[in-house]
């Protein structure tokens, strides 16, 4: 009975106190293929720990991966002359959140995938086929922007987008600290291309995870 009592005690205290989370950068995507759209970022720089934010119904919802806890963490948020504020709304099981560092650990030395330095702030990435072939299926041309923070992040249709993140980090960064991605243009076979181009700014925005959590399921949510 004691021992039962100690780790609902367990559980229980795991919840016990809020969370505050603050971030202090906003990076605006703008992308563009056959259409143009935009998502946003929020940002710590110190920890790079970042909040999601799409749009859902006209209003803004940000989400926060708790990798620890395998939940995520949906916010409201919004904004007001200038200012940001976030609002706790729920958060939901994550059967199996996805760590990057597992992911790079399983594409960094990918064989192939090419990085090379066109100048100081640009930078091409070829990604071929299993069989090297000469053309390469998806290619990549960044321009960086010296930077306070590191922001290296690319998306592509391809789960090799991680060890590109990693494997430009760790290139751009041999001689100092720090640099962000400007603008990254991806092509595609058939020169399909979608062009991407990042603006950050300043902000304060806090959120609190609170010590009691709405928490969800898929099933729940649809009833």
């Amino acid at each position: 009975m004691k021992e039962n009592l100690s780790i609902l005690f367990f559980f229980i205290s795991i919840f016990s106190f809020s969370q505050e989370i603050s971030f202090d950068y906003l990076i605006e995507k703008t992308s563009v293929s056959r259409e143009k759209y935009k998502s946003f970022t929020f940002l710590n720089s110190q920890t790079n720990q970042f909040l999601s934010v799409s749009r859902h119904n006209k209003k803004f919802i940000g989400s926060l991966n708790d990798m620890d806890e395998k939940l995520l963490h949906y916010f409201y948020i919004y904004e007001k002359d200038g200012k940001y504020t976030a609002v706790y709304s729920d958060s939901y099981p994550s059967d199996s959140p996805i760590k990057t560092s597992n992911l790079d650990s399983k594409y960094a030395n990918h064989d192939n995938i090419e990085l090379y330095k066109v100048d100081d702030l640009n930078y091409k990435v070829n990604l071929f086929s299993k069989n090297r072939s000469k053309k390469s299926r998806i290619s990549v041309d960044i321009i960086l922007e010296k930077s306070e923070f590191n922001f290296l992040d690319i998306f592509i249709d391809s789960p090799e987008r991680f060890a590109i993140s990693t494997m430009l980090e760790k290139e751009v960064n041999k001689d100092g600290c720090c640099y962000r991605i400007a603008k990254y243009a991806v092509t595609y076979r058939k020169n399909n291309v979608v062009s991407t181009t990042n603006t950050t700014k300043k902000v304060e925005l806090k959120l609190i995870i609170p010590d009691k959590l709405n928490i969800k399921t898929l099933q729940s949510s649809t009833s």
